[in-house]
This record gives structure tokens, C-alpha cells and sequence, in this order.
């Protein structure tokens, strides 16, 4: 004779069976994921310097990015995105590798902390990671920083930068598009990964005519939109008229390289290569207009500086069609998702995380872990953390905290260390700051010296 359950028995069962089936509900869905990136082509596409707030899938009042923005109804944004690094340098770099290139910095955070660096020949890069699924993994390139001289080129079999081409009347996004075009010809018939870097919507801000009027009728005919032209107003905010000029132009960039991204989907339709292919948009960091006294990139922090669009079009995923997803990531889980999602080792040292998880539908395991950020001035520098509502900053040299709740104050406006209101449940998570800083990483090496021709072009772009 059997003996019936207590109840308490049959709830604990109750609990264990709906646990179990939760997660077998997660496997399968993950897995499901996985079986949709089988022989599918992989297509990174970086904006460098793309604030996510100047985005029609964020709300923005501009009609900046109609192709992206219809990619996203299409797939899966992340409303929460962030670049680990405030310079496409040390973004690009966490990106590619998973790790942080600036906690190798052993002076006391002062000194090397904004300035170039080289991989080792240690680092494991994700084109040489993804090796064993695409044949044909290709990089292209606008900016110097990710490119050949910083030995970002290794690990892809075809790596193109636009500098290299004899036309340098067009500007960088249609040079992009170029090459592009040249190297979908070479992909055959095995799968492919190509990661493309545009420049635009940088600095300069001078896209075609039709761009550049487009939210203001005379901002080009009088406002120098050029790197070094604007690099006075970093610090030194201009008046109003001028900052608003100034911005349309941005705008009018990111709305320009917005259609060159439509270029290159539309290649791939006529390739007969869509269908099959995995599409990423996403950015290397934000731009400020002055929202807190700055202008560009790499000074700050706060969330102009570090927010950063980040789509995924998964074909034959209809299913995740125009999810929006809320937990903070970071560009350092691309690489992590990637390898996962191809069914390949996670890299050693990596610090991201698979959000194939998160992309699934589960946020729960993501929504208490943080994500980690960092400046890139030496004479201010800046560290800090966001998890949930919160972010925490660390100002170096001035040995103080911020805190802000971004759900209540999303413009970073009221810190509230400063207003003696520190929320309990964010107090303990100063501490991972400091924890997060003690734990190294060897994998650059300082740049004695870059070539010339290579300074002089990243100078054209308003570095050094």
C-alpha cells in the first residue's frame, strides 16, 4: 500500500517539478537559439560614437535612423546596452576579447590610462575564436583604432581598411560599403562573419549635402563640423544656436550612415545572403552634448558617454520579433553570446556573459549583475557600475562617489551621495567597484610608437 504525500511533501514536490520544468523550458528555448545560428552567416555592424539616445527605437523626436529602427521591429533591442570604455580603442578591445584592456594599468590608475596599446600575441581575438564555424571571417574598418596597427586584424582571413583605397573623395561609409560589396563576392558558400566598422556618426559631421540640411536648413554653411574644428568645444560649451547647429549636424551624420546601412543589407538581399544571416547593429560608445559640461566622448561616464544601441535580427527567430529586452549588457558578452550560440568553448579569461539566456526570455539570472564602465582621460579618471536602477561612479583623483537611480532620474541630474540619500539596497554595491579594479588582466602591451601615417589619421578624427 502506498502512503499518501503530507502536504507540505507535495508542495515542496509541487515547487521541484514547476523548478525543473522551468528549466528544461529554458534549455529548450536556448537551444532552439542555437539551432537557428546552424550555417547561418554572422554581419557585426559598429556606428562609432552612437548614442543610443539619438535613436528612433529610444524615443529620440528625430527621424535619425529609419533602417535600424525598422531592424529592430524585426528582432531584439536591448534598452540597456553599454560600451565597457568611453574610446572606440578600449571598447573595441573589450569587445573583441571579453576582458578589460585598462585593468592591466599598474600605475596607480594614473598615467597610461588613455593612452594606445597593442594585443598580445596571447589575447584570444573572436575572429580567431569563431575559426572552427566561418571559413571566411572578414573585418573592415574606417577607424584606425580598430585596425592592422593595433593587431586587431588577427584571426580574419580577409581585413580591409578604408584608408588603403586610392578614392578618398567619398566619404568613409560609402568607402565601407565598397568594400563590403568587394568582400560579400568572396564569401562562397560556406558560412561567413564580417564585422564592419563605419566611422560615421563621429566626428566629422559633414555627410552628403542631403544629410547634413536635413534637421537644419544652414547648420553646414556655417557651422566647421570638422574633428579638430569642434575640439574647442569639448570643455567649453558654445551658446545654444551654435550647440544646436551643431547636433543637427551629428544627427544628419547618424542619419546618413543609417542609410549606408540599408546599403548593405540590401546587398545581402541581392546576394540572396539575408535570409541566412544573423544582422547586429550596435555601437562602440555614445556622444554628449554637453548634457554634464562635455562634449563628444571619453570624458565621462554618464549615460551619454556609455549607452549604446544594440540589435539583434535573428532569421528564422520570428518569434523574437520586436522583443525589447531591459537588463543591463555590456559589449564584453558579444563574444561569450557568439560562442555560445555557435556551440563553440567559451574563451579563456573572458568576463562576459552568453545572453543567449536573456535573449530567450530568462532575465531573471541577469537582473541583479552588473555591468562595468570606465572614462578614458588620465587627468579625470572614471570608474563605475550599473546594475537594475542604479549606477555608481567613482571619480579617481577626486576620491568620491555618485550615485544615481536611473528609473526616477534618467538624465543623471540629482546624485544622491551628494544628497545624503543613499538607498539601501545600492549601498552594498559601491564596494564592487574597488573589487572589480583589483583584478587584473596582462593581455596589451603600451605603444612606444605608432606610425605616422596612422597618427596623422587619427589626428583627422580629433585624437591626440
Amino acid at each position: 500500500m502506498f502512503r499518501s504525500l503530507s502536504k507540505p511533501l507535495v508542495a515542496g514536490v509541487l515547487i521541484l517539478t514547476v523548478s525543473l520544468s522551468a528549466c528544461d523550458s529554458q534549455k529548450t528555448r536556448v537551444q532552439a537559439l542555437r539551432d537557428s545560428a546552424k550555417g547561418k552567416n554572422v554581419v557585426m555592424v559598429l556606428l562609432d560614437a552612437a548614442a543610443f539616445g539619438h535613436f528612433g527605437l529610444a524615443g529620440y523626436d528625430r527621424n535619425t535612423t529609419p533602417v535600424i529602427d525598422a531592424l529592430a521591429r524585426e528582432g531584439i533591442t536591448f534598452d540597456n546596452a553599454y560600451s565597457p570604455s568611453a574610446s572606440t580603442g578600449h571598447a573595441v578591445y573589450a569587445m573583441l576579447t571579453s576582458t578589460y584592456p585598462f585593468l592591466a594599468e599598474k600605475q596607480g590608475l594614473k598615467g597610461i590610462l588613455d593612452d594606445a596599446f597593442r594585443v598580445t600575441e596571447t589575447t584570444s581575438l573572436m575572429a580567431e575564436k569563431l575559426a572552427p564555424r566561418f571559413p571566411h571571417r572578414s573585418g573592415i574598418s574606417a577607424n584606425e583604432w580598430f585596425g592592422a596597427e593595433f593587431g586587431f586584424d588577427r584571426g580574419f582571413t580577409h581585413f580591409y581598411e578604408t584608408h588603403t583605397l586610392p578614392d578618398s573623395t567619398s566619404h568613409r561609409a560609402q568607402l565601407v560599403v565598397q568594400l563590403f560589396r568587394q568582400d560579400l563576392a568572396e564569401w562562397g558558400d560556406g558560412p561567413a562573419f564580417s564585422y564592419v566598422h563605419f566611422l560615421e556618426p563621429h566626428t566629422p559631421y559633414t555627410p552628403p549635402d542631403e544629410f547634413a540640411r536635413m534637421f537644419h536648413p544652414t547648420a553646414a554653411d556655417s557651422v566647421d563640423a570638422r574633428s579638430r574644428a569642434l575640439i574647442p568645444y569639448k570643455r567649453n560649451a558654445p551658446a545654444p544656436p551654435l550647440q544646436r547647429k551643431i547636433r543637427a549636424l551629428y544627427d544628419g551624420n547618424l542619419a546618413y550612415v543609417d542609410a549606408m546601412v540599408g546599403e548593405i543589407v540590401e546587398s545581402l538581399k541581392q546576394a540572396g545572403k539575408w535570409d541566412d544571416t544573423i544582422f547586429v547593429v550596435l555601437a562602440d560608445h555614445g556622444e554628449a552634448f554637453w548634457q554634464h559640461g562635455a562634449f563628444g566622448h571619453g570624458r565621462h561616464i554618464y549615460e551619454e558617454f556609455m549607452r549604446i544601441p544594440l540589435v539583434v535580427r535573428v532569421p528564422g527567430a520570428e518569434q523574437l520579433a520586436g522583443t525589447r529586452v531591459s537588463p543591463p549588457v555590456s559589449l564584453i558578452d558579444l563574444m561569450p553570446t557568439y560562442l555560445d550560440w555557435l556551440d563553440l568553448d567559451p574563451s579563456p579569461g573572458q568576463r562576459g556573459d552568453s545572453l543567449l539566456p536573456l535573449m530567450a526570455g530568462f532575465a531573471k539570472e541577469y537582473d541583479e549583475r552588473p555591468v562595468y564602465l570606465r572614462n578614458t582621460h588620465s587627468d579625470a579618471p572614471e570608474f563605475g557600475l550599473r546594475w537594475t536602477r542604479y549606477k555608481w561612479i567613482y571619480k579617481v583623483y577626486e576620491g568620491r562617489y555618485e550615485l544615481y537611480d536611473l528609473l526616477e532620474d534618467p538624465g543623471e541630474l540629482h546624485d544622491l551621495v551628494a544628497a545624503n540619500a543613499i538607498p539601501p539596497a545600492a549601498a552594498p554595491w559601491r564596494e564592487k567597484v574597488a573589487l572589480w579594479l583589483a583584478v587584473g588582466t596582462e593581455r596589451v602591451a603600451p605603444v612606444d610608437e605608432i606610425d605616422p601615417a596612422t597618427m596623422e589619421r587619427l589626428r583627422a578624427i580629433g585624437y591626440f
